[in-house]
């Protein structure tokens, strides 16, 4: 028995002494496209011939996977029979051992105590190196072991000080991951260039560092020993050895991106903290936590510099400074060898890890700014990074750790100078803790706070910013630092200023900020050289005396003439909207192109209409003030200053003075933009003077409003469109500001809105979101806009917020300009051609144009359904003049839509006539199909494919057409998960139907996607609104609804029809109108097609999706609320895939958000019945791309990329209900 034993263990020792080698082993980089192609791979995972060197995480991406000789031949079968993308990446894996385990093997060793940048440095030598420096530098170096390893090898720490204790400290800890060679390089050279680089004393002369270059020691010697590719520690488990440690951190252990078998690389242990290597970092730590204000985990590859989170893609709360900090870290490294970092939170940036170093760093030990460094890669893996890239990678990486020290230094150490903190009180104690601070002279609160979960800004002195902190931590109220030092800023803005030359005078540049005695001159010139139709006109005086000027651009004619009116820089500190306004003047008057644009309507624009204001943020060193502090010197330590004026000191900003001039009994200036009187002050708007938002002591309080106030009551008749140009935000706001109520006009703001906004992303691709003030950004009572709309009765009325940029968002750089005007010019063009329509304004107006109805000259093709409302009319050539003379006469608002009707509807219909029908029972994506000819597709396939197509008529039609549904599936009995789909429920949408017969092609006709549709079953309606889109066909294109007849129009909106908060907000009860909600829920025969067969499969259907267009969003519930559903972040996740499945294709860019919030109210639509009734949790509205003259009628020839690209979003949906609901994988 005895002998039996010594036998075996002798036999246990030679195995673990041999090492495994791997003659003719190839790595095969192998990327799948398809739910078949990955499960096929997954299925090797367990077969010894195959060893997955990296996850098998998504579609799409590549993964490495080490092949045994012997099933090389049946692998690459495989591959080719599947058609599986794949390369040869490593053709002999143990001559690339061979090739590196020589290079080690003569590598010169380091003399013992000494460090080297020339060759990877092991274990002991590291050990030796940090000792000697112990030894040679006691003053300022002490090491400790902090643990010890599962081998019993010492987990040593640095620790480099100039003396004291509870220091400020900034933590690194390296080589976590074992195979990552080059973050001990990274460690050993910061430790060697503060402890024996005398020029870098003054680093730790208030800062501490602690660092441990190897914390995973056991791990880190096995991968010179044995395996160079091993990740984790070398703990022995019931199979395998070790544990991931990055993934062992006891917060939100192992609840994404880790895994629980202990043979996986990501294996996250037994339980939280089961290695001694993370007790020992966690043990220092907390030891420590209230001094460590930077913990950073050193790794790599990847050039990704990582913020917590990696459990959740929920952004942490103090991102704004993770993102400014991690910048700084980033561009100092680029500056040496122009490597780029990225940054961002693990699960967003990187991939999805829970029970991180990081993420408990700052989630459980409370510090708040915490990184993972993914150092550069290289060599055959990516980890095997060759010996001579050390030295410029620790060179370049130490500039990184010099901008880390400086932020800590500035911030915790060196508190000199004001800080601006963003700061959102989530209770009322919060907000109360805060509310107790605004009497402070250390805080200067720079905007309201104004309601819970709402950040606000608060400038805080030098000497209250450590209490503050220490406040909001203890109330766990979230902030961050949005401005480090003020002054710095300001510095830098005035030295652009300063430096900057002048305009010759009247002359307009768009390569500087013009100054207001600039803007006059010019003015003033274009009057003197453009008599016959520029006229100037000082409407009223600023309360320092200035000139509020108003420049009139009209062809004459006399008065009562359409009239577009612009105000900009109501708020001084917005420079970049005199540029806007001045562009626009300068293109009407001073481009002949142009000239057509004031012929029959005539501009009138205030390009300064606080001129007071906006002087002020110019001048940086007004006379007669003096900084805080007294006699202090100039330029001020702060943005804010006090100015002797009698008894009182008040503060006022220099660079970002918001308001006007007017001096009050303690502070200067009312903000213009809550001064109008309407809901004057009820919400969004503040009674204290010292405000940024202050509303005045009564309405018009101001010369600057009431000067507008005039001019627009005196012309209210002829001004049909009223734009106040503010920025910044890349927002087209319409009203209310004082209710999230919608106004009467919405559709028309909001389309005309999306006009402008389309008009101005084809210059550059800027974005702009449209909306009403209170539901796309925030109460504010009291703007020129509501004023104008709910006084004036001006319809038409928005606030442009232009493009920020800069430090603040409106200190933009004037390099900026010509590009933003440039763009803003295109929307201008849009108001123009919008504005030029005929609108009756009363009873009177629309009874006179009711009288023409019946008139052959006069053809009317939309309704004449309400006041104020546009509405379209085709008139003969014999009665134009008759027709322009009227509405002269009547002074009703008109402009000329088309100037040929004949030649568009020729374009329009040569390109339908001369397109080759599509042949019976066959497919085009080259022209819109007709209802026919789809109803004939659909019988084909089901003809051809009966195994897995059948059609079903789910309903019919007001007029009698079957509504087809389409069910793909491979069988199999019911109840499977089904994708659901409905397309053209609007009729004028004709891009949809192509949209989901693509999709049908594809899963029927193209062999390659039959996995798409093996365990979920599709149901598709290609038409749901027949009726209405055979009429787009025959007589009105632009037809939306159904056809029903009702008492006295036709039609009902489908999509307002179904039976959850029916017409509560956002849907018609007018007969007439676009979005006519119907006389009852479900009075059409489409939608009770509908909501039949989804109720009838209601527990399969797991995702119901609502073909539409045009608009490039991604909607989901709800249209009745802007409050988001309960699953919103899933919604915003698998929306976000789909989006950028999309763009992937052609750069279309699909925003994706809630019908309200992103659109506008629409109550009574599919998707938030599906949701709220038949309990569908995934439900989306597509807006697809618009295109032509009206968007609707998208030109043929753009079909075959929709489609395309729209099939790749739908591989996503499939692919994520695959994983949910067949795999199990989410």
């Amino acid at each position: 028995m005895e002998v039996t034993l010594v036998y075996l263990l002798l036999v246990s020792l030679t195995l673990a002494s041999c090492r495994t080698y791997y003659d003719s082993f190839k790595v095969y980089q192998v990327t799948p496209k398809s739910m078949e192609e990955a499960k096929l791979l997954q299925e090797l995972e367990n077969n010894e011939n195959y060893d997955f060197w990296s996850d098998l995480r998504t579609l799409h991406s590549p993964v490495n996977i080490m092949v045994s000789p012997d099933a090389q031949y049946e692998f690459e079968n495989l591959l080719d029979t599947y058609q599986i993308d794949n390369s040869v990446l490593i053709s002999n894996v143990e001559g690339t051992i061979q090739t590196e385990s020589l290079k080690l093997r003569y590598s010169p060793r380091v003399t013992s105590g000494q460090v080297s940048f020339e060759e990877f440095m092991r274990y002991d030598d590291i050990v030796a190196y940090l000792e000697r420096l112990a030894q040679d530098y006691p003053n300022i170096v002490t090491t400790e072991v902090v643990g010890r390893s599962f081998e019993g090898r010492d987990i040593l720490l640095i620790r480099i000080s100039s003396g004291g204790t509870n220091k400020t400290t900034i933590f690194a800890e390296a080589t976590v991951h074992a195979r990552e060679w080059i973050a001990p390089p990274v460690a050993l050279y910061v430790i060697n260039q503060l402890v024996e680089n005398p020029n870098n004393s003054y680093m730790y002369q208030d800062i501490d560092w602690a660092i441990i270059p190897v914390a995973n020691p056991d791990g880190y010697e096995f991968s010179h020993k044995d395996t160079r590719l091993w990740r984790k520690t070398r703990t022995p488990g019931t199979i395998c050895h070790g544990t991931d440690p990055n993934r062992n951190f006891d917060f939100n252990w192992r609840v994404i991106g880790a895994s629980h078998w202990q043979c996986d690389q990501t294996y996250a242990g037994r339980m939280p903290f089961s290695e001694p290597e993370t007790i020992a970092i966690r043990d220092y730590t907390l030891k420590h936590k209230d001094d460590i204000k930077l913990y950073l985990a050193i790794h790599s590859y990847g050039l990704w510099l990582l913020y917590p989170w990696g459990h959740t893609t929920d952004e942490p709360d103090n991102t704004a400074e993770l993102n400014e900090l991690g910048q700084l870290y980033a561009d100092a490294i680029y500056a040496i060898n122009g490597t780029t970092y990225r940054i961002g939170s693990t699960a967003n940036l990187l991939y999805y890890a829970a029970g991180t170093s990081i993420d408990w760093a700052k989630g459980v030990a409370g510090i708040d700014l915490a990184y993972t460094l993914e150092l550069p890669g290289g060599g055959t893996y990516g980890f095997d990074i060759d010996a001579s890239r050390i030295q410029p990678v620790v060179e370049e990486t130490w500039e990184g750790f010099v901008a880390f020290h400086d932020y800590i230094y500035s911030k915790f150490v060196n508190v000199t100078f004001f800080k601006v903190y963003q700061v959102t009180p989530k209770s009322m104690e919060e907000a109360s803790v805060l509310k107790e601070l605004e009497n402070d002279e250390n805080f200067d609160f720079w905007t309201d706070l104004r309601a819970l979960n709402t950040p606000f800004n608060v400038m805080v002195s030098p000497d209250a910013q450590n209490k503050f902190e220490d406040l909001v931590k203890s109330y766990q109220i979230d902030y961050s630092v949005l401005i480090n030092n003020v002054e710095e800023t300001i510095q830098t803005e005035n030295l652009k200023v300063r430096n900057t030359v002048r305009v010759t005078t009247g002359e307009v540049t768009f390569n500087d900020f013009m100054r207001y005695d600039e803007i006059v001159a010019y003015l003033k010139r274009l009057e003197q050289d453009y008599p016959a139709i520029v006229t100037t006109e000082i409407i009223g005086k600023s309360f320092e005396g200035r000139d509020i000027y108003l420049i009139r651009i009209s062809s004459g004619g006399g008065s009562n003439k359409t009239t577009i009116f612009a105000e900009a820089a109501v708020h001084a500190r917005e420079w970049i909207a005199p540029p806007v306004a001045l562009y626009v003047i300068n293109q009407l008057v001073e481009n002949t192109d142009n000239s057509y644009m004031y012929q029959d309507i005539d501009w009138a624009i205030i390009p300064v209409a606080n001129p007071d204001g906006y002087e002020f943020t110019h001048d940086d060193k007004p006379e007669n003030f003096k900084p805080i502090g007294g006699d202090s010197q100039w330029p001020l330590p702060t943005e804010q200053a006090f100015v002797s004026n009698g008894d009182r000191a008040e503060p006022y900003l220099i660079v970002f003075w918001r308001k006007t001039r007017t001096p009050g009994t303690i502070c200067f200036g009312t903000d213009p933009n809550r001064n109008f009187d309407f809901n004057w002050r009820v919400i969004g708007a503040s009674a204290w003077q010292c405000d940024q938002n202050y509303a005045g002591f009564t309405p018009f309080s101001e010369p600057e409003t009431m000067a507008i106030r005039d001019y627009t009551l005196r012309y209210k008749d002829d001004i049909k469109l009223y734009l106040a140009i503010h920025s910044q935000g890349l927002w087209l706001l319409y009203p209310w500001g004082h209710t999230t109520d919608e106004p009467d006009n919405t559709d028309e703001l909001n389309e005309l809105g999306q006009q402008y906004a389309d008009a101005v992303s084809a210059v550059n691709g800027t974005e702009y979101r449209v909306g009403s003030t209170a539901n796309l950004l925030y109460y504010a009572a009291g703007t020129s806009i509501d004023w104008a709309k709910g006084v004036a009765g001006i319809d038409l009325a928005y606030t442009i917020e232009l493009p920020g940029g800069g430090t603040y968002g409106w200190d933009i750089d004037a390099s900026r300009i010509q590009s933003v005007v440039e763009e803003t010019w295109e929307g201008f063009e849009i108001f123009h051609d919008y504005v030029y329509q005929v609108t009756p304004k009363s009873i009177e107006e629309a009874s006179v144009l009711k009288e023409l109805e019946n008139d052959e000259n006069f053809d009317f093709w939309t309704d004449l359904r309400a006041l104020n409302t546009p509405f379209s009319v085709m008139v003969s050539p014999d009665a134009q003049n008759k027709f322009e003379d009227l509405v002269k006469s009547y002074q009703i608002d008109y402009s000329v839509l088309i100037n040929n009707v004949e030649e568009t509807i020729q374009t329009e219909n040569l390109k339908v006539r001369n397109t080759v029908r599509v042949t019976t029972g066959e497919v085009t994506f080259n022209d819109f199909m007709r209802y026919d000819e789809i109803v004939a597709y659909l019988k084909r396939l089901e003809q051809d494919y009966p195994a897995i197509v059948t059609t079903e008529i789910i309903g019919k039609s007001f007029e009698g057409r079957d509504i087809y549904l389409i069910r793909i599936s491979s069988g199999g009995g019911s109840n499977k998960t089904t994708i659901f789909a409905e397309a053209a429920v609007h009729a004028r949408e004709w891009i949809a139907p192509p949209v989901a017969l693509y999709v049908i092609n594809q899963l029927v006709e193209n062999t390659n996607n039959s996995y798409m549709y093996q365990d979920i079953d599709w149901a598709i309606i290609p038409v749901a609104n027949p009726d209405g889109y055979e009429f787009t066909h025959d007589d009105n294109r632009l037809w939306r609804k159904t056809r029903t007849p009702g008492t006295i129009c036709f039609g009902t909106d489908p999509n307002r029809n179904f039976d959850f908060n029916w017409r509560v907000i956002g849907a018609s009860a007018w007969q007439c109108d676009q979005t006519y909600a119907g006389f009852t829920p479900f009075s059409e025969p489409e939608t009770m097609a509908i909501r039949d067969y989804i109720l009838r499969y209601k527990d399969d259907i797991k995702l119901h999706l609502a073909i539409h267009s045009q608009g490039l969003w991604l909607l989901y519930p709800w249209g009745h609320t802007t409050d988001e559903p309960d699953n919103a972040d899933e919604l915003n996740e698998l929306g976000q895939q789909y989006a950028d499945a999309v763009s992937a294709v052609n750069g279309t860019e699909y925003r994706v958000g809630s019908v309200a919030n992103l659109l506008y109210y629409a109550a009574g639509s599919s998707i938030d019945w599906a949701k709220g009734v038949a309990g569908i949790d995934l439900a989306y509205t597509i807006e697809l791309p618009g295109g032509g003259t009206y968007g609707w009628d998208i030109d043929a020839s753009r079909i075959q990329s929709v489609v395309e690209e729209t099939w790749k979003g739908f591989e996503i949906f499939h692919d994520y209900l695959y994983n949910k609901f067949i795999n199990g994988t989410l």
